[in-house]
């Protein structure tokens, strides 16, 4: 065993009545067999009761005693070091409006505060400093100043370097989280430069007493400086590691409190072991129990042990400038939580969809990894392709790559391929040597010569911009394969190795050299993880589970609801984009929830890069509009210059506008709205163009032929650009017109059925499920069973595939009736969401009570054909259960057990039909706002379907818990079998995906008769702030 740590924590001596000195003997018999080698007593805070030198004098002897009597006894020596904390100050409790006055400066000056300051302030700790040079004084001190000292101790041929930082300086009598701070404008980079076995950080507060903001940039800071560190002050014992992206380990461990000042019984310590050879750790804990300190059951436990890579130092280091680049995130987001985001705030690793050569394997057989992969597999000889869309996040990748190279003491330099113009390997040294002086604190010219090849590894983001065509960029290309061991090359999607191998001079072959990879927009799953890290950004040691999970659940269906299919591409950026503006918008305000909103914040943001007035905005806006209605008229998605400057001539005949046709197609470029491949023009994004089309037509609604354009709309509503521009003329449009023509086409859909009521017209139904299908409550975390569906929707994404449009409305086939249904129930609760306070009360009764009828009329086209031919389908299920049954080996010898199988599929999928169309419905307009307005609907439609959709709403958009619905419905669904299968799995779908305390959940699973398929653990935890 190498290194020993016993780490004390709150010992909060007083003058007398110390409880702790009672436990003296029992405290030395638990550690004289376990101290086996020279020793650290690490104690992190709290030596003191309130900071008296009394106290101290009987914390000094009681430490020295321990030392005493652990090496009279085993002969090893024990090295004290203490850290100071809220109660080691003295006189908290007296009034001093001097410091408080410098106590609130320190808090307003953005953490960079005079050392001044902070001296002035830290007077409190005046005892404590007498006592700490008394415990500490065998220690070789670095350095060391009000905020840090740093100790090096070299212990069993092992050099351990300590940085003891001081955050108690600012304590007061009552201390709230998230208002202290460590400034670290006054702690040198340079102090944590030298190389150690083994790097330790310990101070009193856990992060999360310091300010957001600079709790964010010290946890950086002791990320990248420390193996372990060591906190107190929450009487909680607690351990941890974290593994971040870099490949960076870093191990917490919080003190249990020692001595409380309220129960004699509460005392407890940690003792570690650090075997650095072999790479283990153990933690052990001690809690006193009856007359003695017993170890926790799983103390005996080895965990493998890894060194931060960070702490093991390369001998090239980074400018502070460039670290400041590599955590840029490239574009200027704004969040309310903190002044600047970083990339390691919010970084997700895409995944990365593997490219081959191989033309024997399927075109279906897609390989997907997450990047992660490729970041923990580095080695030797690297050679990597990364293609994607522009915005698809490949300089973040290269970033994050280059921070795990240096790390991995590698020497990555970072080109961008702008600046390469030239095949020769003698200007290209040349780019690389004076990026190399710019990325590294070097400045000699041999550091750059004498590099090792093996070490060093190149980064060429954007090779698709290097001006050179692409017969000498496969020269250049051979060029690099030949100079130099390991490249890492982006490009854009249309950068195609095949393309740029294309010299017939080079017969190499180039590209099975490289390992390709092609980024991939963020799925369900990735989208899930970055709204995380940004709606935690700031707060995350503050906000309770409930708010992280319902922002979470509200900011995915914002982003699920404007991305759309492929409205807007997935990527980073423009999910980082709509983030922004949710925070920017009124989350009280309806109009904040639907996606035109979000659709106008990217546009406005689009133009605002290229763009300098409001006037410019306002001409560029009605000359896009033009244009897409004139493209839509025409029949166009894409089209060339020529007829660009047919429809520009026509409307500056117009319309005045003040740049030139060259200006402005220049500047939509620019701007990333339009998008010119080989002289073929089309807008970037399908959203564009659908935002346009609808602004036109609500700028002319008043107009006879714009009326009829949206009657044909609407006929036709089942097509996709239809349903798409109709649903963007919701956002800029509230005309009656437009909601009078969608309520009647929505009256209009299955009009000849009635709606389904779940109550005597699904009786042959209900016969199926006399025994209801056992629905079991899996006890999961709520993020647990949210990874499960996302990563179950990121599966089936790619399976599924719009209905085949038919423009012949008179005969339309089901699924495209079906489509037309589900279309019109979407744009109706755009429109209620959009203009709510802007239409009548009856109006948007209406609106709802039609919506309802509309979805329930279409769910009884599916019971109709089951409950008329119930009997034929059951039979037809049973075949096709035979089937299988064969087809598996077995014996098809039970007749009625296959029928009962048979008739439990069948309500299955009845049970979820019903479940599926009442989300549709709830998802469509549910809202809390509309409370009253939706009671009145209810109360007409007073069927089994209508209370299930009620139910829904309530569920998913209301604050409170519907109990006293819940508690209704199942005594009003006694008998009908599937209304209350389809109850309860909307009541189980709220459990999984909202925190719910212990006592609720059990007593509802209980009430509604579901099975927990094990012990139910708490969701929510608090820790005891003190």
């Amino acid at each position: 065993m190498n290194i020993q740590i016993l780490h004390l924590s709150d010992i909060h001596f007083k003058t007398s009545g110390n409880s702790l000195l009672e436990k003296k003997e029992s405290f030395l018999n638990a550690l004289k067999n376990e101290v086996k080698t020279e020793a650290i007593l690490l104690l992190s805070g709290d030596s003191a009761f309130s900071g008296k030198t009394e106290e101290f004098n009987v914390s000094e002897k009681f430490i020295k005693e321990i030392i005493e009597e652990i090496k009279s006894y085993s002969g090893k020596n024990v090295i004290p070091i203490v850290v100071p904390g809220n109660h080691d100050c003295q006189d908290l409790a007296t009034s001093d409006p001097v410091r408080e006055t410098l106590l609130e400066t320190l808090q307003n000056k953005n953490n960079q505060p005079k050392y001044e300051l902070i001296e002035n302030v830290s007077k409190n700790l005046s005892n404590y400093y007498v006592y700490e040079s008394k415990l500490n004084k065998s220690l070789e001190k670095l350095f060391s100043n009000k905020l840090i000292t740093i100790y090096k101790l070299i212990l069993n041929g092992k050099k351990i370097l300590f940085y003891c930082y001081n955050t108690a300086f600012q304590s007061i009598l009552h201390e709230q989280a998230g208002k202290m701070i460590l400034p670290l404008n006054l702690i040198n980079d340079e102090y944590f430069n030298e190389k150690a076995d083994l790097k330790i950080s310990c101070f009193h507060h856990p992060l999360h007493w310091l300010n957001p903001e600079n709790q964010r940039l010290f946890r950086s800071h002791i990320e990248k400086s420390s193996d372990f560190y060591f906190t107190g002050h929450e009487h909680i014992d607690t351990k941890s590691v974290k593994n971040n992206l870099d490949g960076n380990y870093i191990y917490h461990i919080e003190g249990d409190v020692l001595q409380d000042s309220d129960s004699k019984q509460i005392s407890g310590f940690n003792l570690i072991n650090i075997d650095i050879e072999n790479e283990k750790l153990q933690i052990k804990n001690y809690k006193y129990r009856g007359d003695k300190y017993i170890e926790a059951s799983d103390n005996n436990k080895f965990h493998s042990f890894k060194r931060g890579a960070v702490t093991i130092n390369n001998p090239f280091k980074l400018k502070k400038t460039f670290k400041n680049e590599l955590d840029d995130v490239g574009a200027n987001f704004t969040h309310p939580n903190i002044n600047k985001i970083n990339l390691s705030d919010i970084y997700v690793s895409p995944n990365l969809e593997i490219i081959t050569n191989n033309e024997d394997i399927e075109q279906s057989s897609v390989l997907t990894i997450n990047s992660d992969k490729i970041l923990n597999d580095i080695s030797d000889d690297i050679r990597i392709i990364f293609s994607g869309s522009e915005n698809i996040g490949k300089t973040s990748l290269l970033k994050r790559l280059f921070k795990k190279l240096h790390n991995l003491n590698k020497v990555p330099i970072l080109l961008d391929g702008y600046n390469i113009k030239s095949t020769n390997v003698g200007d290209f040294d040349k780019i690389l040597s004076k990026a190399f002086f710019s990325q590294y604190n070097s400045e000699e010219i041999e550091d750059f010569n004498q590099l090792d090849k093996k070490e060093l590894v190149i980064l060429i983001d954007d090779f698709n911009k290097i001006k050179i065509n692409l017969r000498y960029k496969a020269r250049l290309l051979k060029n690099l394969v030949s100079n130099y061991n390991n490249l890492i090359i982006t490009g854009n999607e249309l950068m195609s190795l095949e393309d740029i191998v294309t010299d017939e001079k080079i017969d190499e072959d180039l590209y099975s050299s490289f390992d390709l990879y092609s980024l991939k927009e963020f799925g369900y799953q990735l989208r899930n993880e970055l709204i995380n890290k940004w709606n935690i950004l700031g707060v995350e040691h503050i906000i309770t589970e409930d708010e992280r999970i319902k922002k979470l659940q509200y900011c995915e269906t914002v982003i699920n609801t404007v991305t759309g299919i492929n409205f807007v591409p997935c990527y980073p950026f423009f999910l980082l984009t709509i983030l922004q503006s949710i925070e920017l918008g009124n989350p009280t305000d309806l109009s904040a929830s639907t996606f035109g909103y979000y659709y106008q914040f990217l546009i406005q943001k689009s133009f605002k890069n290229i763009l300098t007035s409001q006037r410019e905005i306002t001409e560029y806006e009605n000359y896009l509009s033009q244009l897409s209605f004139f493209l839509f008229t025409n029949s166009l998605r894409d089209f060339d210059i020529s007829e660009l400057k047919k429809f520009d001539k026509g409307y500056r005949n117009v319309y005045p506008i003040s740049h030139s046709l060259d200006k402005i197609l220049n500047n939509l470029e620019n701007a990333k709205i339009i998008e010119n491949i080989e002289g073929v023009l089309e807008y970037k994004y399908s959203y564009i163009h659908y935002y346009f089309i609808s602004k036109y037509l609500s700028n002319t609604i008043i107009e006879e032929k714009t009326k009829e354009e949206i009657d044909n709309l609407i006929e036709n509503l089942h097509r996709n650009e239809n349903s798409n521009i109709l649903m963007f003329l919701t956002h800029h449009s509230n005309d009656k017109y437009l909601l009078v023509n969608l309520l009647n086409k929505s009256k209009s859909i299955f009009k000849d059925l009635e709606p389904c009521k779940l109550e005597d017209d699904i009786k042959n139904i209900n016969k199926l499920g006399n025994k209801l299908p056992d629905l079991v409550f899996e006890n999961r975390s709520v993020d647990d069973y949210r990874h499960k569906e996302n990563k179950l929707k990121d599966e089936n994404t790619n399976e599924i595939n719009d209905p085949e449009e038919n423009d012949d409305s008179e005969n339309l086939d089901i699924v495209a009736k079906l489509n037309t249904a589900f279309k019109a129930i979407e744009i109706v609760g755009q429109i209620l969401k959009n203009n709510y306070g802007k239409i009548e009360k009856d109006n948007i009764e209406e609106l709802i009570e039609e919506t309802i009828l509309l979805g329930l009329r279409t769910l009884n086209v599916f019971f109709k054909i089951i409950e008329e031919n119930s009997e034929f389908v059951v039979n037809q299920v049973n075949a096709i259960i035979t089937e299988i049954e064969k087809a598996r080996g077995k014996k098809v010898d039970n007749p009625k057990k296959i029928e009962s199988l048979s008739k439990s599929t069948l309500f299955s999928l009845c049970n979820q039909m019903s479940y599926s169309f009442i989300k549709k419905i709830s998802d469509s307009i549910g809202t809390e706002y509309l409370d009253e307005i939706l009671e009145k609907v209810y109360a007409k439609q007073d069927y089994n379907s209508v209370k299930l959709v009620k139910l829904a709403i309530k569920l998913d958009h209301y604050s409170s818990f519907p109990d006293t619905e819940i508690k209704k419905l199942k005594k009003e669904f006694k008998s009908a079998y599937l209304p209350m299968s389809v109850m309860k799995r909307l009541v189980v779908n709220h459990l999984y995906l909202y925190p719910t305390n212990h006592k609720q959940k059990s007593r509802l699973l209980e009430f509604l008769q579901i099975p927990i398929k094990s012990q139910i653990k708490i969701d929510q935890t608090s820790k005891q702030k003190k």
